[in-house]
């Protein structure tokens, strides 16, 4: 992979992304293979090139009756770091609601996980490796994870290996997606090419095609859509969202019997690939 990516691994359970990111943490060692990283070929005994490294692979653990800022300093010690302003910078990046100076013990599981990520990006690492980070986390939580990613990956030009099966989020930070099965690496692509290949559509069904094509053409300004012979109508490109669409029919007396949007671009990619993978 490039440096100064983000990118993605997607694959079904058990696909082996997991294995491959204990592998590369040091968490185990090979049975056989070679890992090369930074450019250099990774002896099994090596742990000098972890210093370069942040990581959160399944749930973090921590000293559960110390606070959040405590285990910090103590990883932080561990490091070699001893300027308290360098963890209050890591920390001014998450918002833990005041319970930095709590006991671990009184988190949620989502605030564990935000100070896991606090943990493994404190020494702004060249390479930053999360596994299943959105677990756990609410819909505000997830973009605010999503936008301390894309921080730290332009400001400190770090490259980023991220695995999770919230696809919808992938989408929106990804560079280049790897698609593993089965423990290998089955096709790897741009987030920029999946898309422009993806055609997005929302199908919509009305009690009244006509009007309903009238509306979305000269009051909503859509300009993409096409009314199917089934008299259900299918948008493939709108300046607004699903619910604004759906507001502002509801407001002229539209009543809709059924809406749809078509997978994601990441979720039909990786249901190819799957199926692509059985045929072989």
């Amino acid at each position: 992979m490039k440096r100064g990516e983000i990118h993605s691994l997607i694959g079904q359970n058990k696909a082996g992304i997991t294995s491959l990111l204990k592998l590369l943490t040091g968490l185990w060692k090979p049975t056989s293979g070679e890992i090369e990283l930074f450019g250099e070929r990774i002896d099994k005994n090596a742990y000098l090139y972890l210093e370069k490294m942040g990581s959160v692979i399944e749930s973090p653990i921590f000293y559960e009756h110390r606070t959040g800022f405590e285990n910090l300093m103590i990883h932080g010690a561990y490091l070699g770091i001893y300027d308290h302003l360098q963890i209050i910078d890591a920390l001014a990046l998450f918002d833990l609601q005041g319970m930095e100076h709590n006991p671990v013990r009184s988190y949620s599981f989502g605030l564990k996980q935000k100070l896991g990520i606090i943990r493994a990006i404190v020494m702004k690492p060249e390479l930053l490796i999360l596994d299943e980070p959105m677990k756990g986390l609410d819909p505000i939580e997830k973009k605010e994870l999503r936008q301390v990613i894309r921080n730290i990956n332009h400001q400190y030009g770090t490259t980023v290996i991220i695995s999770s099966h919230h696809l919808e989020d992938l989408e929106q930070i990804t560079d280049t997606v790897g698609v593993i099965h089965d423990g290998k690496l089955i096709k790897e692509e741009a987030m920029e090419q999946i898309k422009a290949k993806s055609l997005a559509y929302i199908d919509l069904t009305t009690n009244d095609d006509h009007k309903t094509a009238y509306l979305l053409e000269k009051k909503l300004h859509i300009q993409h859509f096409q009314v199917l012979h089934s008299g259900q109508i299918r948008i493939f490109k709108s300046p607004l969202p699903v619910h604004e669409i759906v507001n502002q029919l509801v407001t002229h007396h539209i009543q809709i019997h059924e809406i749809t949007q078509n997978q994601h671009p990441l979720e039909r990619y990786i249901l190819n690939c799957d199926k692509g993978s059985e045929k072989h």
